[in-house]
């Protein structure tokens, strides 16, 4: 009988035990333990309804068909290469203006005005 009442006790405590964050937390906010590693969210880019659409859109008809992925990398390539190109190429023109042909003609227009 006392070694029954023991367990009993024992079994009561180890109902009772708190670890020290459900002290703070009520319990019903705890999530339960995950098994494993959960998904790995750096930023919460999800949270909008919008946000949410487009990422589904993507892993539903674009990430599982390989032919899809290929050219929507493709599209993406180009797409960067044209935005890097257009950015170097406007500043490259833009401090090398003096070296243009409309520059060249627009200062013999000016030297001829200056002749007569």
């Amino acid at each position: 009988m006392k070694g029954n009442l023991v367990s009993l006790r024992a079994a009561v405590s180890r109902a009772n035990f708190l670890y020290p964050h459900q002290k703070i937390c009520p319990p019903h906010k705890i999530a339960p333990q995950r098994i494993g590693r959960g998904a790995y969210h750096p930023w919460k880019i999800t949270e909008s309804p919008q946000m949410r659409r487009i990422v589904l859109g993507f892993k539903r008809y674009i990430a599982r068909d390989n032919g899809t992925y290929f050219w929507f990398m493709i599209l993406i390539a180009m797409g960067l290469g044209h935005v890097l190109y257009k950015g170097v190429h406007g500043i490259y023109s833009h401090h090398n203006y003096h070296r243009s042909l409309e520059y060249a003609i627009q200062m013999e227009k000016d030297f001829l005005k200056s002749q007569e």
